[in-house]
């Protein structure tokens, strides 16, 4: 017999709403946002130094939006996030108990290099309630 577990989601409403208002005169210093750009319109600017979509013929404008119907959103996007999360909490604790915390800033001695067995033994303690 096979079990399937399904873990429920948050929603990313912020991060959707943010990610959707994003446009191209915001992050014109962004070779990644602009390539993200004309992969996902499928077109190309002009006079851009690096030919990423050189088959594309439609011009990019940059008056193009995005919105919920043209953009997709990676379903396990809030397991990402939890990954982050429970590191940073994990790292957090352990630099409580080792390097003093708030009283020591930075990674002190005793933690250079991490240790990989007593982080994962911070990492099992984690606990945590994910945001929307």
């Amino acid at each position: 017999m096979v079990a399937v577990i399904y873990i429920a989601k948050s929603g990313f409403f912020r991060f959707k709403k943010a990610f959707l208002s994003f446009s191209v005169p915001n992050f014109t210093f962004s070779d990644f946002f602009l390539e993200f750009w004309e992969h996902h319109f499928q077109c190309k600017f002009p006079n851009t130094t690096i030919a990423r979509y050189k088959n594309f013929t439609t011009i990019c404008t940059g008056d193009e939006k995005l919105t919920r119907e043209n953009t997709q959103f990676e379903a396990q996007l809030q397991f990402v996030s939890d990954a982050v999360l429970s590191f940073a909490y994990a790292l957090r604790d352990m630099h409580e108990v080792i390097c003093g915390g708030k009283r020591n800033p930075g990674v002190c001695t005793k933690m250079k290099p991490v240790d990989g067995t007593t982080l994962l033994g911070y990492l099992k303690n984690v606990s945590f309630v994910g945001k929307d």
